[in-house]
């Protein structure tokens, strides 16, 4: 769910993080660790929705590259995502169907990760 609302850009207008001349790394650095995403698709998502101008994206790329976090992250993504509300809809009488098209490997191995 989390990814349909970032994709289609309704959490940047939740999160109003209208980033101008980047100023607010900090905030950049949160939504990071919310999405789970490196800063360089965190920048690149913003242009892309209209958060930030072209020029802005290029300071703020250029900027991430002289402090070095083009190779190393800034901050840490933090644990990986549990996939537990797919494996509690798939262990529920109502998904008969979706369990008939997945494979019973990767029903297993949702189970294994939760």
């Amino acid at each position: 769910m989390a990814t349909v609302l970032w994709a289609d850009g309704s959490v940047w207008l939740r999160h109003r993080c209208r980033v101008g001349a980047v100023r607010n790394w900090s905030r950049l650095f949160e939504l990071k660790r919310y999405w789970q995403v490196s800063l360089a698709a965190l920048l690149m998502r913003a242009r892309r929705l209209g958060r930030m101008s072209d020029g802005t994206y290029l300071t703020a790329i250029k900027a991430a590259s002289a402090r070095g976090w083009r190779r190393v992250e800034p901050v840490p993504l933090g644990a990986p995502e549990r996939p537990c509300h797919l494996l509690n809809f798939l262990t529920s009488t109502a998904s008969g169907t979706a369990r008939q098209q997945m494979p019973t490997s990767v029903i297993s191995a949702l189970a294994a990760a939760a």
